[in-house]
């Protein structure tokens, strides 16, 4: 028998038996029939309505749907209670009475719901960053900056916000702030804040380099502090804390000394200042060696520097802070590169100088990074230590001083120190130099 003879409804049977169709036959002539399968990780899925043109047309996990010739988006979608639901749509071309089998892969969506009942802010803006609950997600996410002191976090993502202004002040130091904005919102708390630790010296937190190619260095004003620990402490090394006045301002190196500066001021060689292998700190150095770019770079430059006393480190680290970080009491996190201490180096090794945010004296990773070499022989506790910032021990063969946090190693504080032979080389150890000003 021919095909023609048939009519409509005949070739619609054959059809269904060739592709092992069933259903309802289709209501009018030229319609094609459409087994629509649902499918999720390649297995069936039970759930589901199947909608062309917005029309519920099926159910999952198959159906048999007429479509008339043309073009189709044949979607899928089932809710599920959480507010996530699975979604799919296959596009299909139609030809007039004929049969096909389209399988409609359904993926895991989730909705604005899903990201707000989860509290997930910054998944909700991503997904749907002009969505209805778009502002709250935005103020939620600035609370919590706010609530975590991510001060440039709230300058990058919400310049103009409801914490703008305080945030730009927090995340500058006082003297930054004042010769930026000397009228701004904050600029008297900044003088007052600047008056607290300078001394009366209106230079404190000046930056300066002698030479193109020398280290930036910072004016460090005269003032007192207690070095190191009190009777809370069960470490007999860093006590007696005691009183130390420094009578004097001096300059120490913003940074610990870099790749570059060491290549240039020792080797003589040229670098550029935004070459990322010569911002990290040069380390395998042992005190002879630190000792070496000290003569070195007093040579170009006709200046005197020099290691800092043990004294002088602690009272630059710590900035005018009483506790036991220059930040706080709590480690916190990603305020330095140390173990466990919640930055994106934890155990990987040394980070770029200036990745953190400095001291309240503008000096960077002096808690963390590499440990420092400084010019102090080793003593065992602080009785009979010097009250006047000077080095203690002379002596050209002794154990030495090291201060600061190397990157592996846990960071106790600003009151840390360890001795070490001076003519080892270790990875984690570097330094940084002070300037004698006139």
């Amino acid at each position: 028998m021919r095909m023609a003879e048939l009519g409509f409804r005949g070739c619609w049977l054959l059809l269904a038996l060739a592709f092992g169709l069933a259903g309802p036959s289709p209501s009018r002539a030229g319609d094609g029939v459409v087994r629509v399968v649902c499918l999720v990780d390649g297995a069936e899925y039970a759930k589901g309505e199947i909608r062309v043109g917005g029309k519920v047309k099926g159910d999952c996990p198959r159906s048999d749907i007429f479509l008339p010739a043309g073009e189709h988006a044949i979607s899928v979608e089932h809710v599920i209670g959480d507010g996530s639901l699975f979604r799919g749509t296959e596009t299909k071309t139609i030809r007039e009475d004929s049969a096909t089998r389209i399988e409609v892969v359904l993926a895991k969506v989730f909705t604005e719901e899903f990201y707000y009942n989860k509290q997930d802010w910054s998944g909700l803006l991503k997904a749907y960053p002009g969505g209805k609950y778009a502002a709250d997600a935005n103020l939620r996410i600035e609370d919590d900056l706010y609530a975590k002191k991510d001060w440039s976090g709230i300058v990058r993502s919400y310049p103009n916000g409801r914490y703008a202004d305080e945030a730009v002040y927090r995340s500058m130091l006082p003297r930054e702030y004042i010769d930026k904005f000397p009228n701004g919102k904050f600029s008297e708390i900044a003088r007052q804040e600047f008056g607290r630790y300078s001394g009366g010296n209106p230079d404190a937190g000046r930056v300066f380099r002698d030479c193109q190619t020398c280290p930036e260095m910072v004016v460090i004003p005269a003032g007192s502090f207690m070095m190191g620990e009190d009777d809370k402490s069960n470490i007999s090394y860093t006590k007696p804390q005691h009183l130390v006045r420094l009578n004097y301002s001096f300059a120490v190196s913003r940074f610990p000394i870099t790749n570059g500066e060491w290549s240039s001021i020792v080797s003589g060689a040229d670098y550029k200042h935004d070459d990322p292998s010569a911002r990290y700190p040069v380390t395998g150095v042992n005190w002879n060696d630190a000792q070496k770019f000290v003569r070195s770079i007093n040579a170009k430059t006709g200046k005197r520097y020099r290691l800092l006393s043990e004294a002088e480190w602690e009272y630059s680290a710590r900035a005018g802070s009483a506790t036991i970080h220059s930040w706080g009491n709590e480690i916190g996190n990603n305020n330095a590169n140390c173990l466990h201490c919640g930055s994106q180096w934890d155990g990987k090794g040394k980070s770029p100088v200036g990745s953190f945010r400095p001291n309240r004296f503008g000096l960077y990773d002096m808690e963390g990074n590499v440990l420092e070499w400084v010019a102090d022989c080793w003593s065992d506790d602080y009785i009979g230590a010097p009250r006047d910032g000077s080095v203690w021990g002379t002596s050209d063969r002794c154990y030495v001083v090291l201060r600061g946090i190397g990157s592996g190693n846990y960071n106790s504080g600003v009151a840390s120190r360890m001795r070490f032979d001076p003519l080892v080389r270790v990875p984690e150890i570097g330094f940084r130099v002070a300037r004698d000003l006139p």
